[in-house]
C-alpha cells in the first residue's frame, strides 16, 4: 500500500536538542551525517540558533540514507555519544570530518571527548540504537522526507540547506499565531 497521509514528526524524549533544552519552539530536523547538503545546513541552524537566543531549539533525527557510506554507522556513532552527554561535540566532529571519515575516527572522537571507550566501543558494536536509528528514518519516511536535511517548524516543511531568511519567516510567522515567543 501506499501512504497517501502526512504524519507529522513530534519531539521525542530519546533524539538530542541543540541549543536550550527550555525554548519555546523546537524544529525538528532529518538529517544525515554523510550528506554534504545536512552539512551545509549547519551554520544556518547556528544563525537561527543565534538569533533566537534561546526561544528556539532543534531536535535531530537522523535520518540515515544508504547510498552514502558509512551513513548508518555515523548515526549509530552519535547515539553512543549521546548516551554519554557528548552529542554536541560529537555531532560537530562527524560533520567536520564528513568528507574523510572511517569508522576508526567514531572511536578517536569518542576518546578526544572523554568518553568511556569500553561503553562506546560495546554501545557500537551491538548496534544498541539500530531500532532508534530505524525508527527516526521510519518517522521521516512518513513525514514525506525524501532528503536530507528536512526540517518541520510545526506542520511547514522546509527541503535542503535553504538560507536564514526562509527559516525566519516561518518562524516569524509561527510567533504571530501563538502571541510571540515570551
Amino acid at each position: 500500500t501506499v501512504q497517501t497521509e502526512i504524519v507529522y514528526p513530534v519531539l521525542e524524549d530519546d533524539d538530542p536538542i541543540i541549543g536550550n533544552p527550555d525554548a519555546e519552539l523546537t524544529v525538528i530536523e532529518f538529517g544525515c551525517y554523510k550528506c554534504p547538503y545536512t552539512k551545509k545546513a549547519e551554520p544556518i541552524v547556528k544563525q537561527v540558533l543565534d538569533y533566537y537566543e534561546g526561544k528556539v531549539n532543534f531536535q535531530f533525527k537522523t535520518f540515515y540514507i544508504p547510498h552514502h557510506n558509512l551513513s548508518y554507522n555515523t548515526a549509530l556513532a552519535a547515539n553512543c555519544a549521546y548516551e554519554q552527554g557528548k552529542f554536541s561535540e560529537y555531532h560537530k566532529a562527524l560533520f567536520a570530518s564528513q568528507s574523510f571519515i572511517t569508522e576508526a575516527d567514531f572511536f578517536s572522537f569518542a576518546d578526544e571527548f572523554g568518553l568511556d571507550a569500553g561503553q562506546f566501543k560495546d554501545c557500537y558494536d551491538s548496534e544498541k540504537y539500530k531500532k532508534e536509528i530505524d525508527s527516526d528514518s521510519l518517522a521521516g519516511v512518513h513525514a514525506g522526507v525524501v532528503g536530507t536535511p528536512t526540517f518541520f517548524i510545526n506542520e511547514q516543511k522546509i527541503v535542503g540547506p535553504k538560507p536564514f531568511k526562509t527559516f525566519k519567516k516561518l518562524l516569524n510567522d509561527h510567533r504571530l499565531k501563538v502571541g510571540g515567543f515570551h
